[in-house]
């Protein structure tokens, strides 16, 4: 039953980073323009804190979902990941590089390890 639960947060966290990630990368243009009743959301860049939040989900996700059992190698992995989808984005026509974008990315990985990593250890003890 524990194993299932921990299963569906895992299943969970997924769905919530891809569904940020796809608010995220769509430009106020395209939702000003888009037609009636279609569910786009301009989540862009409202407060920079938003972005720290997206990274700090995305940080519990890569450590969860991935299950690395080494706090140190989630994060950098986190990290990485957050670059890599920076990098992603620069091919897209409405995004460009930032090196503040990169700091504020860096930020929420931090705080999503730092938030996760005393309960990662409580549930793990709990299951060895």
């Amino acid at each position: 039953m524990y194993v299932e639960g921990v299963m569906l947060l895992r299943l969970l966290l997924f769905c919530y980073n891809a569904a940020l990630f796809y608010f995220y990368i769509v430009p106020s243009e395209l939702v000003e323009r888009a037609p009636m009743g279609w569910l786009l959301i301009d989540v862009g860049k409202p407060l920079e804190g938003g972005i720290v939040h997206y990274f700090a989900m995305l940080a519990l996700f890569v450590i969860w979902f991935f299950n690395i059992k080494d706090s140190r190698k989630s994060l950098l992995v986190a990290i990485l990941t957050g670059i890599l989808l920076e990098s992603v984005q620069l091919a897209l026509p409405w995004r460009s590089f930032s090196l503040m974008d990169e700091l504020w990315n860096l930020a929420g990985c931090l705080t999503g390890y730092v938030a996760l990593s005393p309960v990662k250890r409580i549930i793990l003890s709990r299951i060895s």
